[in-house]
């Protein structure tokens, strides 16, 4: 009874050890996915408050201003653009919205609108690519008084790949979520889908 006791004891030890060390693993995990969103996000804001303080004399001039950052980050490869309320549209990607496109009335603008810093919006997926996407967006008011949404589509591949390398304890799997959206799990074909969506997986 006594050494059944003491295995036991030892099995509750080691796994309470384990637990802890998986936990402080996670933690550590998810502040360096983090800080690479955080940088950029903190990266585009400057590019943002800096396009609201510079009296540019024309668009033409904003859209040179934006135009270097299309190479700023793999994670960003449009850079950054901006959609004002009166219908303008400043991409300096090249891309051009449709005629039937109303900017006020994206999700991007209507989350940005609302506030002064970068807000990230919901995950979804890319027609074009097939990449998980999420715009990060925030209001603008540009010299000349004109007011609108800066925005920067962040591709998630990078992001996606960098958690699937990740291996808790050498042995484990790592899944990145937004609320209950999946953006990265070691079954692909889960991502883009939500938790919900497979009460079969007991995970």
């Amino acid at each position: 009874m006594l050494t059944v006791f003491t295995a036991f004891r030892a099995t509750g030890i080691i796994g309470e050890n384990a637990q802890k060390s998986l936990a402080q693993e996670g933690r550590a995990n998810a502040l360096d996915v983090g800080s690479t969103i955080s940088t950029l996000t903190d990266s585009f804001e400057v590019v943002a408050n800096s396009a609201e303080s510079i009296s540019f004399p024309d668009d033409a001039a904003l859209l040179k201003y934006l135009e270097p950052y299309l190479s700023f980050s793999p994670m960003a490869p449009n850079g950054i653009y901006i959609g004002l309320e009166n219908g303008t549209w400043l991409d300096p990607s090249g891309w051009t919205p449709d005629a039937d496109y109303v900017i006020t009335e994206r999700d991007w603008y209507k989350e940005g609108i609302g506030s002064g810093h970068f807000v990230i919006g919901t995950p979804y997926v890319d027609e074009d690519t097939g990449s998980m996407v999420v715009t990060m967006s925030g209001k603008v008011t540009l010299a000349d008084g004109r007011v609108g949404v800066a925005a920067v589509d962040l591709t998630l591949s990078g992001v996606m790949d960098e958690v699937a390398k990740l291996t808790p304890m050498g042995k484990g799997a790592s899944m990145l979520l937004d609320g209950e959206n999946i953006l990265s799990w070691y079954r692909s074909e889960f991502n883009g889908s939500t938790v919900s969506a497979h009460p079969e997986d007991q995970f």
